[in-house]
């Protein structure tokens, strides 16, 4: 539960951006040992461009067989077209790939900034 937003101020969030600002401290990979965090972070990013490359795959054949059609309005192959996702599913893949190489986030030090001062808000 938020505290109230002080009179003449919008409150930044809801409940809902609560959750979402909130939920990575709850997430049962934070709170493993960051031996145990390294093997999951690369499955994750390894799930996530299998996924990009299933969307080149179909993206490709998807542009293979709208090949030998011309839009009639733009006049141009339609293969440009559906080759989108494709195209798509290759940048996924190499993010993917790229992020399973990183190191797995440090863990929020809990609202601390760099000096290790509670940062007051937005003022």
């Amino acid at each position: 539960m938020t505290a109230p937003a002080p009179r003449g101020r919008a409150e930044p969030r809801g409940w809902l951006g609560n959750v979402v600002l909130l939920a990575p401290k709850f997430v049962l990979t934070h709170r493993l040992p960051r031996a145990a965090q390294r093997p999951i972070h690369v499955a994750t990013h390894v799930l996530i461009a299998g996924f990009g490359a299933l969307a080149v795959w179909y993206g490709v054949q998807l542009a293979i067989v709208n090949s030998a059609l011309n839009s009639p309005a733009l006049e141009i192959n339609l293969a440009w077209v559906y080759v989108a996702p494709a195209v798509g599913g290759g940048l996924i893949v190499l993010y993917a790939l790229a992020a399973a190489f990183e190191p797995p986030p440090l863990p929020d030090p809990g609202g601390l900034d760099e000096t290790g001062i509670a940062a007051a808000g937005d003022d």
